[in-house]
């Protein structure tokens, strides 16, 4: 990239892709900083080329997110993450299993922002959504993060209710792991709790 950078030769869609490849492996041994100049290199590209689609763009995008709120840039993850929110709306609708990924990673935004209030509403979309597509997995951390978060608020009884629920439905699901799960959540903050 740094030859092509002073004596160009690649093709627009190479140079786009090495971006997004150099990116994405930046990503994977924590250097955001060449990972989020790379995803900024790669999106601008990818903005340029009709054959990329909707759906690569906001994916890019909430890779980019992502690599900003490692790097500590909670404000700056969350507006990129809006904007991958409301295009995936477009996209795929508002109810769209698809857009659980993003809605989370704007709860740990805002978590990161100290909005707890915030963080509660995209969790309790999460939730909705979760709930609708019988999306266990979801469910289960939804739950954790939203007892998680009423915890920290000082609401105990609210984040118990979260985490008995996430029991109840654990057990009605009869998943060994995931009951195991449940319960360890349960017990730890009864143990937080005094109780």
């Amino acid at each position: 990239m740094r030859i092509d950078a002073q004596s160009p030769f690649l093709a627009p869609r190479e140079r786009s892709r090495f971006f997004y490849h150099l990116a994405s492996q930046a990503e994977d041994l924590a250097e955001w900083d060449i990972a989020i100049a790379s995803y900024r290199k790669a999106i601008a590209l990818f903005d340029d080329d009709p054959e990329v689609s909707e759906d690569q763009r906001l994916g890019t995008r909430e890779r980019l997110a992502y690599c900003l709120h490692e790097a500590g840039d909670f404000a700056g993850a969350l507006e990129i993450n809006r904007q991958v929110l409301a295009g995936g709306e477009t996209l795929f609708g508002s109810d769209s299993e698809k857009l659980l990924v993003v809605i989370t990673n704007m709860a740990q935004n805002a978590h990161g922002l100290e909005q707890p209030d915030v963080a509660d509403k995209f969790l309790q979309r999460r939730l909705d959504i979760a709930s609708r597509h019988g999306n266990e997995r979801h469910i289960d951390e939804s739950l954790f993060q939203l007892g998680v978060v009423a915890f920290e608020q000082g609401q105990t009884e609210q984040a118990e209710t979260f985490m008995k629920r996430r029991l109840e439905l654990a057990e009605a699901s009869g998943d060994q792991e995931r009951i195991a799960d449940a319960r360890e959540a349960l017990d730890v903050l009864h143990e937080k709790m005094g109780k």
